[in-house]
């Protein structure tokens, strides 16, 4: 759970609400042996009331889908699937720049990239919090990334690829 950087989330979180923004919840889904570490984290932090570890769902596409925001906040991963998952039920990104992120995102067209760290986790919240407009223009611009991403644009950019390779 390290690399997933939620001590990283939990810390920004706890910078806002030092800051009078409270009226937002986070829920982290997954288990990990990091678990105790990071329900003391919250309790220190006096999270409880925003922060919830909902554990391992064997399904998360829907509370990935409810979500007015999903939020990266790896420090390194090896192709960040979830973000590509996130577009496909379309729920607007905010990911630390990390592996994966900027190509799944177009550099920020389908997204708001952040700096891999957790002052970049706490600006981007800050200003989900703050600009709720920035949300909105990223969920206008999922569709179009959902056309790029889906089986048949795919199989086509995969045929480009082989038909290219062999002439």
């Amino acid at each position: 759970m390290e690399q997933k950087g939620f001590d990283r989330l939990l810390d920004a979180c706890y910078r806002l609400l030092q800051k009078g923004l409270s009226s937002f919840r986070l829920f982290i889904i997954g288990e990990g042996p990091q678990r105790p570490i990071l329900e003391q984290q919250i309790k220190i932090m006096g999270l409880e009331n925003i922060v919830y570890l909902m554990g391992f769902k064997e399904n998360p596409y829907p509370y990935l889908r409810h979500a007015d925001v999903f939020l990266l906040s790896s420090r390194d991963e090896s192709f960040s699937l979830v973000i590509g998952e996130s577009l496909i039920v379309g729920t607007p990104s905010i990911a630390t720049n990390c592996c994966g992120v900027d190509e799944w995102l177009e550099g920020g067209v389908y997204g708001l990239i952040v700096d891999n760290s957790t002052d970049g986790i706490y600006d981007g919240m800050y200003r989900a919090l703050t600009e709720p407009d920035i949300l909105a223009q990223y969920r206008s611009r999922i569709p179009e990334a959902q056309q790029k991403i889906s089986f048949e644009a795919m199989l086509k950019d995969f045929e480009t690829i082989l038909e290219t390779e062999y002439e």
